[in-house]
């Protein structure tokens, strides 16, 4: 009986070495401390010492302790040995290869929860209404600071009655789908996007220097050098935009927003046009069925030629119809006549962006809509006796408004012009902006209004 006691001890007190092994170099206990330091000389492990306590309890001499009695003497009775050797035993598993047992149905709905309230969608609740900050076609835009975090956010505020009634809804998809795919700094960012039971609310970073349109009211023009600027950061964000199948269809310099440190990002994508690449494949293998099917014969095909232009008349009035919610002077010339377009409006759109930049006002600007319309087919564009206009910027203008739109300069021909020889198109947001807003403070909405520019140019 004494035999198997000593021998659970043994085995207790190689457990107790193990630990030690495999603790950090350097660990020891206070009481171990103590005892090295009573012990002027230390036991190893043969030097361990069991025998019998008076309660007839089996007691043993732990390595670190000397033999003969003293302070640095640690005793430790069998039983409690034992029980704190079982104690350690349950806390491992019997079978660590084992599956864990399934969650029970109150367990997972708690966890679910939990997540929820982590991930929790905030409200209108949670965000302090400041000011406005600008109206547009679909809805208002306000200053809002959110309560948690004091921090500042432009949202856009949108009547779900109204979207109904005015069959707007797409718009305000349109929009919300953009601005979720897009992840650019020369996009504006959307943070929350949630709707209550009669409003619809984007919630999107706030840019305190205003817009372009309202800095060139200001200047009245931009000089060369803040021309290519602007065009060079407009380029960049729709190259993006366009890379992601996104096409903005209301690029004006109203939707150009200047941030704090001066640079510009693009906003109000109410008229984009998202498509897929599932919706192109789509589109790809329609076109090859219809060019698999069988060619008419003159007769047959003279008349289906007539009924395709009195289609095409009748689908022109229909497209142009939606086409003409945009502004009507940066309208691309297939956009007013309702045909098939793609990305290329949106560098027609900075054509005549650049070219308003460097003479305060469009190039197709007139009284009506419809002369503007009639002036933008005739593509009759004048430019002022100005030396101060580069040759390169005029070419550079007059190739965006090219008539056909396989004429207009892309992305990668832009990057290529002389008017851009000396811009560094990897480090654009390194170089200073021409213009820096000076807020009076980070709820100043006044370059919206365009008061401040007069004191502080």
């Amino acid at each position: 009986m004494i035999g198997d006691k000593l021998e659970a001890i043994t085995k207790y007190q190689d457990r107790i070495t193990e630990v030690k092994q495999s603790a950090p170099p350097g660990y020891q206990t206070k009481e171990a401390e103590d005892s090295l330091q009573s012990s002027p000389k230390p036991l190893g492990r043969k030097g361990a010492s069991k025998r019998a306590s008076e309660d007839g309890s089996i007691q043993s001499v732990d390595e670190g302790t000397t033999a003969g009695g003293g302070t640095g003497k640690k005793f430790m009775s069998l039983f409690t040995a034992l029980l704190r050797g079982n104690q350690r035993k349950s806390t491992i598993p019997s079978n660590p290869s084992s599956p864990a047992a399934p969650a029970s149905p109150l367990q997972t709905e708690m966890s679910l929860d939990e997540r929820d309230r982590k991930r929790k969608i905030p409200s209108i609740n949670d965000f302090e209404i400041i000011k406005p900050i600008s109206r547009g076609a679909f809805g208002k835009v306000y200053l809002a600071k959110k309560s948690a975090t004091q921090d500042l956010f432009a949202i856009k505020i949108l009547k779900i009655d109204d979207m109904i009634r005015k069959n707007m809804m797409s718009q305000v998809q349109a929009e919300h789908k953009a601005l979720t795919l897009s992840r650019n700094p020369f996009v504006v960012k959307l943070f929350y996007a949630f709707h209550s039971k009669d409003y619809m609310y984007l919630v999107m970073e706030y840019l305190i220097g205003g817009d372009l349109s309202t800095l060139l009211s200001a200047f009245g023009t931009f000089d060369v050098e803040m021309t290519r600027m602007y065009s060079t950061e407009v380029v960049l964000a729709l190259e993006y935009l366009h890379s992601n199948g996104i096409t903005h269809r209301d690029l004006k310099p109203d939707n150009m927003l200047i941030t704090k440190d001066g640079h510009v990002k693009l906003t109000d994508f109410g008229l984009s046009c998202v498509v897929t690449e599932d919706q192109v494949h789509r589109a790809s293998v329609v076109r090859d069925s219809k060019q698999a099917a069988s060619s008419p014969t003159p007769a047959t095909k003279s008349k289906a030629d007539t009924h395709l232009r009195r289609k095409s008349k009748k689908f022109s009035k229909m497209e142009s119809s939606k086409a003409l919610m945009g502004t009507p002077d940066y309208l691309a010339p297939e956009l007013l006549l309702g045909l098939e377009h793609g990305p290329i409006v949106d560098w027609w759109s900075l054509g005549i962006c650049a070219y308003e930049w460097l003479n305060g006002y469009p190039p197709f600007t007139d009284e009506t809509p419809e002369l503007i319309f009639k002036n933008i087919l005739n593509n009759d564009i004048q430019w002022p006796e100005d030396d101060s206009i580069t040759a390169d910027a005029k070419d550079f203008v007059m190739k965006l408004l090219a008539q056909d739109p396989f004429d207009r300069l892309k992305a990668a021909e832009i990057r290529r012009h002389p008017y851009f020889a000396e811009t560094d198109w990897d480090h654009v947001r390194d170089h200073p902006a021409p213009f820096i807003p000076a807020p009076n403070d980070g709820t100043d909405t006044s370059y919206f209004e365009g008061t401040l520019f007069w004191f502080k140019q």
